[in-house]
């Protein structure tokens, strides 16, 4: 008797931890799409999409994934030139993980020169293709290098996206322009029929 009580018990416990980690997971998916649409990153870089998974690039040198740090893209915080001068880590996780999956990234500003006048729209910052589900970038194609915000002075602040996809096969052969102005996020996932997992972004400002 005493054991049915304790399984059932022990039951009860793992259910409520379930329950709290799923909810907790909807309401952080819900704040991404929240703050795509109050920034307008939806519709400028996407269509409206339900999120799987979470995204965090970060530009700090922690190695602790759970760590807050203030170079972590977040949502819509504000970082600078120098904070972004190099390529950030990434980690990211979805809702349903297979080691079989691999993923593409793209960062993109939609700013460019200008949010006011954004005749470059998009500009392509940095692309990657075939990165495993570990999130390892090195052993990722690397489609377009990085190349760090330089928002023109007087410009405002330029909303800089991540992007993460799931691809629908292993080693895509990726064929992305040279140019890097008026990338299409939508077209690029379309062509290569990607699947949004998730996306982040932050804002950037040259002062000077």
């Amino acid at each position: 008797m005493a054991n049915a009580i304790f399984l059932c018990l022990l039951l009860f416990i793992e259910g409520y931890c379930w329950a709290a980690n799923h909810n907790m997971l909807i309401t952080s998916h819900d704040a991404v799409i929240s703050a795509l649409k109050s920034s307008q990153v939806i519709p400028d870089v996407l269509d409206d999409f339900r999120v799987s998974g979470i995204l965090k690039p970060s530009y700090g040198e922690s190695k602790d994934d759970d760590a807050d740090n203030p170079l972590d893209v977040n949502l819509g915080n504000e970082l600078t030139p120098n904070d972004t001068a190099k390529a950030p880590k990434v980690w990211f996780a979805t809702d349903e993980p297979d080691s079989e999956d691999q993923f593409a990234l793209v960062m993109v500003d939609p700013d460019a020169p200008s949010r006011a006048n954004p005749t470059n729209r998009e500009f392509r910052h940095w692309a990657v293709g075939n990165i495993p589900a570990n999130a390892n970038l090195d052993k990722a194609t690397t489609l377009t290098p990085y190349y760090p915000p330089t928002p023109p002075a007087g410009s405002g602040k330029h909303r800089y996206v991540f992007v993460l996809f799931k691809q629908p096969q292993r080693d895509i052969q990726y064929n992305l322009p040279e140019a890097r102005s008026n990338f299409n996020t939508r077209e690029f996932a379309k062509n290569y029929k990607l699947k949004i997992i998730t996306a982040n972004f932050f804002y950037c400002e040259n002062s000077g």
